[in-house]
């Protein structure tokens, strides 16, 4: 990431960081207002970087800018932006999941106009559970990341629930 790119992701790191310490005091507008500069920064720096070609860093924005989303209760377009993000994980065989991880999870839990169940999703959970396993024994950055370890848990019981 080029100096440019490292600022803007700290300020966006800050940002979402000032918006949740609002949110906790229950000053949720002034924290809506946090994460949307930060969903501003986050939308320019990924104008910058469909021209680059650099695949991991279009899907960390991606998933920032679904996290966002989801901080300002837009689940369809959170969906969405992490559903772009898996693509590029999937495509480019990146180490990160967690555009895949959250696209699955959140497909689980919206009411969005065609909600999966989870017998529909259980394809894709295997495929991811096979990634992270793969990773969290061969991939020194992905065994070092306990998010990683904790999706891995996450889509174990997904996968696992007899019904």
């Amino acid at each position: 990431m080029t100096g440019a790119g490292v600022q803007s992701h700290d300020d966006v790191q800050r940002l979402r960081s000032k918006g949740d310490a609002l949110r906790r005091s229950d000053r949720v507008e002034e924290a809506n207002a946090e994460y949307a500069r930060a969903l501003d920064l986050v939308r320019a720096r990924l104008r910058e970087a469909e021209t680059a070609g650099n695949p991991a860093e279009r899907a960390n924005l991606l998933g920032m800018q679904g996290g966002l989303h989801r901080r300002l209760g837009d689940s369809a377009a959170a969906l969405a932006s992490y559903r772009l993000g898996a693509d590029l994980e999937t495509e480019n065989d990146l180490a990160s999941t967690y555009n895949r991880t959250n696209a699955l999870k959140l497909e689980l839990i919206t009411d969005d106009p065609a909600p999966k169940r989870l017998a529909q999703l259980t394809p894709d959970l295997l495929k991811l559970r096979g990634v992270l396993a793969r990773g969290t024994t061969t991939d020194p950055q992905v065994t070092d990341d306990a998010w990683s370890w904790a999706d891995l848990g996450d889509v174990h019981a997904a996968t696992d629930v007899r019904g």
